[in-house]
C-alpha cells in the first residue's frame, strides 16, 4: 500500500499494491455503481482488480474505511507519441462524501501517479460534465491517442494532465517516487514528474525567466538549442526538480530525425532536461 497524500480533514490516499491488503480495510457506503451497473459486492471486484497486473487501484480512506475509488487499467494499443496509455474504468466517492471535490482529488491524485495518457468512457451527461471539468476532450485525428475505433470516448493528453492540489491536499512526494519506481520500473522517470505546485516565493524567483520563454513558445519561436534538432511542440511540462538555471517549465517536442521520440527543453536556459525515446514495436 503506497500512501500518496492526506487531506487537513483526515481522509488518507493510497494505491493498493496487493488484494491481501484489503483484508484490514472495509468499505464504505458506496451506491451509484451498485445502482447503475449492479456492483453489489465492492470489496470483491477490488480483490478481482488488484489480481491483475494492468491494474491501478487508488482509493481514499477515513482510517480504515474506504471512502472513495478510482480503477484504471493499461490500454494495449500504443499512443502515437509512444508514451503508455490508461483507461480510467471507474471512479466513486462514498455518499458521505458526495458533492465535496473528493472526486477531483481523487482523479488528480491519479492522473499524477500514472505515466502517459490518459482515456475514458463517459456513461452519461453528468459523466462527461466531471470528465470535462478534468480537461478530458473529445480526440481528433491529430491527438496523441488514436480513438476513431473507440466512439464516445475521452482523451487527457499527459501534457495536460493537472498539477495543482488545493492547501487542503497535503502531497506525500516519497511515496510517489518510490511507487513510480515500484510500479512503473520501465518508465521512472523523476524529472517527467509532475511537481507539487510551487510556493509563491519559487514562483516570483522562476517567473521572470519562464514568461519571456512562455512567450517565445506562444508566438511560434524555436526554443530549441542549437545542439539539438528540430522537433514538433507537442505543449509543456513541469518537471518534478528545477533546472540548473532554477526553472521548472519545460516544452515537449517529438524528435524524429536521427533519434526518435519526446525532448523535454527547459523554457528558461534552452537546455535539453530529458529525452525520451520512442519504444520500438516488436
Amino acid at each position: 500500500m503506497i500512501e500518496l497524500a492526506r487531506t487537513k480533514d483526515g481522509l488518507s490516499f493510497h494505491v493498493l499494491e496487493h488484494s491481501f491488503e484489503l483484508e484490514k480495510l472495509k468499505v464504505g457506503n458506496f451506491s451509484y455503481f451498485q445502482k447503475h451497473l449492479g456492483m453489489t459486492n465492492y470489496m470483491a471486484n477490488f480483490k478481482s482488480w488488484l489480481k491483475r497486473p494492468s491494474v491501478i487501484l487508488l482509493v481514499a480512506m477515513s482510517g480504515k474505511t474506504i471512502v472513495g475509488w478510482c480503477m484504471n487499467e493499461k490500454w494495449t494499443p500504443p499512443s502515437q507519441d509512444g508514451r503508455p496509455v490508461h483507461v480510467l474504468r471507474a471512479i466513486e466517492v462514498s455518499d458521505d462524501i458526495s458533492r465535496k471535490g473528493y472526486g477531483k482529488i481523487i482523479f488528480n491524485l491519479v492522473s499524477r501517479f500514472i505515466p502517459g495518457h490518459i482515456i475514458t468512457k463517459p456513461v452519461n451527461n453528468n459523466a462527461k460534465e466531471f470528465f470535462k471539468s478534468l480537461g478530458f476532450v473529445s480526440p481528433d485525428s491529430n491527438s496523441a491517442v488514436s480513438l476513431m475505433d473507440y466512439p464516445g470516448y475521452a482523451l487527457l493528453e499527459e501534457s495536460d494532465k493537472p498539477v495543482e492540489f488545493s492547501d487542503d491536499v497535503n502531497i506525500l512526494n516519497e511515496g510517489f517516487e518510490n511507487g513510480y519506481k515500484k510500479i512503473f520500473p520501465g518508465e521512472y522517470l523523476p524529472e517527467a514528474v509532475v511537481s507539487e505546485v510551487m510556493s509563491d516565493s519559487d514562483e516570483a524567483s522562476t517567473a521572470n525567466k519562464s514568461d519571456a520563454c512562455d512567450k517565445s513558445v506562444e508566438e511560434g519561436q524555436e526554443p530549441i538549442s542549437g545542439s539539438l534538432i528540430d522537433g514538433q511542440l507537442k505543449g509543456k511540462q513541469k518537471m518534478m526538480s528545477p533546472c540548473k538555471c532554477g526553472a521548472y517549465q519545460t516544452a515537449k517536442y517529438l524528435i524524429s530525425d536521427n533519434r526518435e521520440g519526446t525532448a523535454y527543453i527547459c523554457l528558461s536556459c534552452k537546455e535539453e532536461r530529458y529525452f525520451l525515446p520512442l519504444k520500438k514495436s516488436t
